[in-house]
């Protein structure tokens, strides 16, 4: 019977042991993804969990213990994230695994070009699927969120609509000439005035009565309308 040269058994006896005493990387990425599967991902969510290969060159001992699974950063739970592993039996180690979270939700967007100004109307409007771990400032999902703001520069067909693009409709600007209203128990008086400052519906805005030059403080509630109470 021939024998193996001293060298080849060597190196034959150390991959076996190698491959008895390493944590296959495999059961370190399983436990990574059920970690995001079953405590990132929101329930019920349409996701997608990418997670980077561990390098080959990587070997821990044999974990004798069930392997654990944490966010490094707790706050973080979609887009980019680093997930640790750690074997919390008689040898313990911890290692890194990259991973990126995508949950996909239908989100409202631009269906045409909108000149910078342009009053949103359920026209402009269309839904598509985005992953919202990327939307930075937000998304909407409902056209009545949207409807009746402006947008602050020229959006392309395609934008989704998100909170830093948008802002409410002035329906008062500041050197518009109002009309002041008066309004309590005793008066019912309109005078002519001028407005101070930019308001949206609803929001308090400093007027300039005409006829007094006193300076007042009302409630835009139309356009070219302040309530003063």
């Amino acid at each position: 019977m021939r024998r193996l040269p001293p060298f080849l058994f060597l190196c034959l006896f150390t991959s076996i042991v190698r491959c008895e005493t390493s944590q296959p990387h495999e059961t370190i990425l399983v436990t990574a993804r059920g970690y995001l599967e079953t405590q990132v991902v929101p329930p019920g969510s349409d996701y997608q969990i990418d997670i980077s290969p561990i390098e080959s060159r990587l070997q821990l001992p044999h974990c004798d213990a069930p392997l654990q699974a944490f966010n490094l950063n707790e706050a973080v739970r979609s887009g980019q994230l680093t997930i640790g592993v750690r074997c919390p039996g008689s040898t313990p180690w911890v290692t890194y695994i990259r991973a990126k979270v995508s949950l996909y939700q239908i989100v409202l967007v631009l269906n045409d070009t909108l000149p910078q100004g342009s009053a949103i109307s359920p026209a402009h409007l269309d839904f598509a699927k985005k992953d919202v771990a990327e939307l930075r400032y937000g998304y909407f999902t409902a056209p009545e969120q949207v409807v009746g703001k402006t947008i602050k520069r020229t959006l392309p067909a395609g934008t989704v609509l998100t909170g830093n693009v948008l802002e409410m409709l002035k329906i008062i600007k500041r050197g518009d000439k109002v009309t002041i209203h008066l309004r309590n128990e005793l008066l019912d008086v309109h005078m002519d005035g001028t407005a101070m400052t930019d308001a949206e519906p609803g929001q308090r805005v400093r007027v300039r009565n005409e006829n007094s030059q006193r300076i007042v403080e009302g409630t835009a509630v139309a356009p070219g309308t302040v309530e003063v109470e």
